[in-house]
Protein backbone atom coordinates (compact mmCIF):
# COMPACT_ATOMS: atom_id res chain seq x y z
CA UNK A 1 0.00 0.00 0.00
CA UNK A 2 2.79 2.40 0.91
CA UNK A 3 4.57 1.66 -2.37
CA UNK A 4 1.47 2.64 -4.37
CA UNK A 5 1.22 5.87 -2.38
CA UNK A 6 4.86 6.61 -3.14
CA UNK A 7 4.27 5.92 -6.84
CA UNK A 8 1.42 8.42 -6.83
CA UNK A 9 3.53 11.09 -5.14
CA UNK A 10 6.41 10.51 -7.56
CA UNK A 11 4.05 10.87 -10.52
CA UNK A 12 2.61 14.14 -9.22
CA UNK A 13 6.00 15.64 -8.40
CA UNK A 14 7.76 14.40 -11.52
CA UNK A 15 5.14 15.20 -14.16
CA UNK A 16 6.17 18.00 -16.50
CA UNK A 17 4.20 19.31 -19.46
CA UNK A 18 5.38 21.16 -22.55
CA UNK A 19 4.16 24.72 -22.27
CA UNK A 20 3.30 24.31 -18.59
CA UNK A 21 4.03 26.82 -15.86
CA UNK A 22 7.35 26.31 -14.13
CA UNK A 23 7.08 25.57 -10.42
CA UNK A 24 3.34 24.81 -10.56
CA UNK A 25 2.18 21.19 -10.28
CA UNK A 26 0.29 20.06 -13.35
CA UNK A 27 -2.83 19.37 -11.27
CA UNK A 28 -3.08 23.11 -10.52
CA UNK A 29 -2.66 24.30 -14.10
CA UNK A 30 -6.06 23.30 -15.44
CA UNK A 31 -9.73 23.61 -14.65
CA UNK A 32 -10.08 19.82 -14.77
CA UNK A 33 -7.65 16.89 -14.59
CA UNK A 34 -8.65 13.36 -15.64
CA UNK A 35 -6.43 10.53 -14.43
CA UNK A 36 -6.97 6.96 -15.63
CA UNK A 37 -5.05 3.71 -15.89
CA UNK A 38 -3.98 0.66 -13.91
CA UNK A 39 -3.69 1.99 -10.34
CA UNK A 40 -3.02 -1.55 -9.04
CA UNK A 41 -5.13 -1.24 -5.89
CA UNK A 42 -6.86 -4.41 -4.77
CA UNK A 43 -9.97 -5.69 -3.04
CA UNK A 44 -8.89 -6.79 0.43
CA UNK A 45 -11.37 -8.40 2.80
CA UNK A 46 -8.72 -8.91 5.46
CA UNK A 47 -6.98 -12.10 4.31
CA UNK A 48 -5.78 -11.17 0.86
CA UNK A 49 -3.56 -13.80 -0.74
CA UNK A 50 -5.31 -16.78 0.85
CA UNK A 51 -7.22 -19.47 -1.00
CA UNK A 52 -10.22 -19.01 1.29
CA UNK A 53 -10.58 -15.30 0.55
CA UNK A 54 -9.88 -15.70 -3.18
CA UNK A 55 -12.70 -18.21 -3.60
CA UNK A 56 -14.93 -16.13 -1.32
CA UNK A 57 -14.49 -13.13 -3.61
CA UNK A 58 -15.32 -15.30 -6.63
CA UNK A 59 -18.55 -16.33 -4.94
CA UNK A 60 -19.47 -12.72 -4.16
CA UNK A 61 -18.95 -11.91 -7.84
CA UNK A 62 -21.10 -14.84 -8.95
CA UNK A 63 -23.81 -13.73 -6.51
CA UNK A 64 -23.39 -10.09 -7.65
CA UNK A 65 -22.70 -9.01 -4.08
CA UNK A 66 -20.61 -6.03 -5.11
CA UNK A 67 -21.88 -4.29 -1.99
CA UNK A 68 -19.52 -6.59 -0.06
CA UNK A 69 -16.50 -6.05 -2.32
CA UNK A 70 -16.60 -2.29 -2.88
CA UNK A 71 -16.23 -1.23 0.79
CA UNK A 72 -13.03 -3.33 0.81
CA UNK A 73 -11.51 -1.58 -2.19
CA UNK A 74 -8.09 -0.23 -1.24
CA UNK A 75 -8.19 2.83 -3.49
CA UNK A 76 -11.56 3.99 -2.17
CA UNK A 77 -10.27 3.64 1.39
CA UNK A 78 -7.05 5.54 0.64
CA UNK A 79 -8.96 8.35 -1.08
CA UNK A 80 -11.37 8.58 1.85
CA UNK A 81 -8.40 8.93 4.22
CA UNK A 82 -6.93 11.57 1.85
CA UNK A 83 -3.67 9.69 1.40
CA UNK A 84 -3.79 9.65 -2.41
CA UNK A 85 -5.75 11.49 -5.12
CA UNK A 86 -6.86 14.16 -2.67
CA UNK A 87 -9.71 16.18 -4.14
CA UNK A 88 -10.37 13.66 -6.91
CA UNK A 89 -13.78 12.14 -7.59
CA UNK A 90 -14.83 8.77 -8.96
CA UNK A 91 -18.18 7.63 -10.26
CA UNK A 92 -20.15 4.76 -8.76
CA UNK A 93 -18.81 1.32 -9.65
CA UNK A 94 -21.57 -1.00 -10.83
CA UNK A 95 -19.48 -3.59 -12.67
CA UNK A 96 -17.41 -6.63 -11.76
CA UNK A 97 -13.69 -6.43 -11.01
CA UNK A 98 -11.65 -6.00 -14.19
CA UNK A 99 -8.51 -7.85 -13.05
CA UNK A 100 -7.23 -10.60 -13.18
CA UNK A 101 -8.95 -12.62 -15.91
CA UNK A 102 -7.74 -15.37 -18.22
CA UNK A 103 -6.79 -14.06 -21.66
CA UNK A 104 -9.33 -15.17 -24.24
CA UNK A 105 -11.77 -16.42 -21.61
CA UNK A 106 -14.47 -15.00 -19.35
CA UNK A 107 -13.13 -16.37 -16.09
CA UNK A 108 -10.86 -15.06 -13.36
CA UNK A 109 -7.36 -16.49 -13.05
CA UNK A 110 -5.70 -17.49 -9.81
CA UNK A 111 -2.31 -15.82 -9.48
CA UNK A 112 -1.05 -16.64 -6.01
CA UNK A 113 -4.63 -16.27 -4.69
CA UNK A 114 -4.74 -12.56 -5.56
CA UNK A 115 -8.34 -11.38 -5.30
CA UNK A 116 -10.16 -10.20 -8.42
CA UNK A 117 -9.92 -6.43 -8.08
CA UNK A 118 -10.75 -3.02 -9.50
CA UNK A 119 -7.23 -2.15 -10.63
CA UNK A 120 -8.28 -0.06 -13.62
CA UNK A 121 -9.89 3.26 -12.71
CA UNK A 122 -10.91 6.69 -13.97
CA UNK A 123 -10.89 9.63 -11.55
CA UNK A 124 -11.03 13.38 -12.02
CA UNK A 125 -10.33 16.60 -10.14
CA UNK A 126 -11.77 20.06 -10.73
CA UNK A 127 -10.35 23.39 -9.65
CA UNK A 128 -12.14 25.27 -6.87
CA UNK A 129 -15.39 26.70 -8.17
CA UNK A 130 -15.61 24.33 -11.14
CA UNK A 131 -16.67 21.12 -9.40
CA UNK A 132 -20.14 21.20 -10.93
CA UNK A 133 -18.81 21.62 -14.47
CA UNK A 134 -18.08 17.90 -14.92
CA UNK A 135 -20.88 15.34 -15.06
CA UNK A 136 -20.05 11.68 -15.53
CA UNK A 137 -22.40 10.00 -17.99
CA UNK A 138 -20.88 6.52 -18.13
CA UNK A 139 -18.54 4.28 -16.13
CA UNK A 140 -18.27 0.61 -16.98
CA UNK A 141 -16.02 -2.35 -17.62
CA UNK A 142 -15.79 -3.82 -21.12
CA UNK A 143 -15.77 -7.57 -20.62
CA UNK A 144 -16.13 -8.52 -24.31
CA UNK A 145 -12.50 -7.60 -25.03
CA UNK A 146 -10.61 -10.74 -24.07
CA UNK A 147 -7.03 -10.19 -25.27
CA UNK A 148 -5.62 -9.07 -21.91
CA UNK A 149 -5.74 -10.16 -18.28
CA UNK A 150 -7.15 -6.67 -17.64
CA UNK A 151 -10.59 -5.83 -18.96
CA UNK A 152 -10.67 -2.18 -20.12
CA UNK A 153 -12.72 0.44 -18.30
CA UNK A 154 -14.53 3.21 -20.14
CA UNK A 155 -15.92 6.49 -18.84
CA UNK A 156 -17.90 9.31 -20.41
CA UNK A 157 -18.24 12.91 -19.24
CA UNK A 158 -20.08 16.10 -20.04
CA UNK A 159 -17.66 18.98 -19.45
CA UNK A 160 -18.94 22.55 -19.47
CA UNK A 161 -16.16 24.85 -20.62
CA UNK A 162 -15.75 28.56 -19.98
CA UNK A 163 -14.15 31.52 -21.68
CA UNK A 164 -10.62 31.97 -20.27
CA UNK A 165 -9.76 35.06 -18.26
CA UNK A 166 -7.58 37.45 -20.28
CA UNK A 167 -5.88 40.79 -19.85
CA UNK A 168 -7.12 43.17 -22.53
CA UNK A 169 -4.77 45.37 -24.46
CA UNK A 170 -6.76 48.47 -25.46
CA UNK A 171 -4.55 49.34 -28.38
CA UNK A 172 -4.26 46.00 -30.16
CA UNK A 173 -7.12 43.97 -28.73
CA UNK A 174 -4.76 41.03 -28.21
CA UNK A 175 -5.34 38.96 -25.07
CA UNK A 176 -2.77 37.23 -22.86
CA UNK A 177 -3.34 34.53 -20.26
CA UNK A 178 -2.97 35.68 -16.67
CA UNK A 179 -1.62 33.26 -14.03
CA UNK A 180 -1.65 34.04 -10.33
CA UNK A 181 0.71 31.72 -8.45
CA UNK A 182 0.77 31.57 -4.64
CA UNK A 183 3.61 30.00 -2.68
CA UNK A 184 4.88 29.72 0.88
CA UNK A 185 1.42 29.92 2.44
CA UNK A 186 1.70 29.21 6.16
CA UNK A 187 -1.23 28.37 8.39
CA UNK A 188 -1.63 27.01 11.89
CA UNK A 189 -4.10 24.41 13.07
CA UNK A 190 -4.97 25.45 16.61
CA UNK A 191 -4.74 22.82 19.37
CA UNK A 192 -7.82 21.56 21.12
CA UNK A 193 -8.86 24.47 23.33
CA UNK A 194 -10.88 22.22 25.65
CA UNK A 195 -7.72 21.03 27.43
CA UNK A 196 -7.54 22.99 30.73
CA UNK A 197 -3.72 22.70 30.71
CA UNK A 198 -3.41 24.13 27.21
CA UNK A 199 -1.80 27.55 26.90
CA UNK A 200 -4.21 29.74 24.97
CA UNK A 201 -2.80 32.32 22.63
CA UNK A 202 -6.15 33.95 22.02
CA UNK A 203 -8.89 34.37 24.57
CA UNK A 204 -11.62 34.24 21.92
CA UNK A 205 -10.32 31.04 20.28
CA UNK A 206 -13.04 28.54 19.44
CA UNK A 207 -11.60 25.41 17.83
CA UNK A 208 -13.74 22.36 17.13
CA UNK A 209 -11.37 20.34 14.94
CA UNK A 210 -9.85 20.78 11.52
CA UNK A 211 -11.45 18.96 8.60
CA UNK A 212 -11.30 19.45 4.86
CA UNK A 213 -9.17 21.53 2.56
CA UNK A 214 -7.96 25.06 3.12
CA UNK A 215 -9.76 27.37 0.69
CA UNK A 216 -8.39 30.74 -0.34
CA UNK A 217 -10.79 33.12 -2.06
CA UNK A 218 -9.49 35.93 -4.27
CA UNK A 219 -11.39 38.53 -6.22
CA UNK A 220 -10.27 41.06 -8.81
CA UNK A 221 -12.21 43.46 -11.03
CA UNK A 222 -12.30 42.93 -14.77
CA UNK A 223 -11.53 46.20 -16.50
CA UNK A 224 -12.65 46.59 -20.08
CA UNK A 225 -10.71 49.51 -21.58
CA UNK A 226 -12.66 51.99 -23.64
Amino acid sequence: MLKRQENYEESVQGMTLDGGYKGVEFMHQFDHVFWFGDFNYRVDLGNHGTSEEFHGVLKHIDDQRLDILLPCDQLARQMQMQRVFVGFSEGSINFNPTYRLVKGKREYSNKKHQNPSYCDRVVWKSAAGFEGKVIQTMYNGIFDLLNSDHRPVCAGFDVFSRVPYVMRNGRTGIGAMCLIALSDITFMVAPDSSDPKQTHYSTDLNYDGFKGSMVLHTQAPFINPT
